[in-house]
């Protein structure tokens, strides 16, 4: 028998800090007795008790987003859009070097012609 090795990629849950319940996190911190941490012997040990007291708020008040495993669609663009793309961001540094309207009109063409190439080539 042969036995293929599959390469599983699991994604990371991410944690939302955006959508946080900040005071209630506030008001959980405000209930740890941290007298009671200070007086514990070793810094680390007094550390760790912090960091776990931390985490257990996090995970209580602030929502994880879900990691899809949809891969994106999207295929590989051809030469020519390459090119054209390549051409207008040449162009524009160009432009941007020394402003004249000869290089915004030639800057302008080299977009247009990068955008229907995008778009002729979905």
């Amino acid at each position: 028998m042969c036995y293929i090795e599959t390469k599983e990629t699991k994604r990371k849950d991410n944690i939302n800090y955006h959508r946080g319940n900040y005071p209630v996190i506030c008001e959980g911190l405000k209930l740890v007795n941290w007298d009671q941490l200070d007086n514990l012997d070793n810094l680390d040990d007094t550390w760790n008790a912090f960091v776990v007291t931390l985490q257990d708020n996090i995970q209580k008040h602030i929502p994880v987003n879900k990691a899809s495993n949809v891969k994106s669609k999207r295929r590989p663009l051809d030469p020519l859009t390459l090119q054209a793309v390549r051409k207008k961001h040449q162009t524009w540094t160009k432009y941007l070097h020394c402003k004249t309207p000869e290089k915004k009109i030639k800057f302008r063409e080299a977009r247009n012609n990068a955008t229907a190439c995008l778009r002729s080539s979905k």
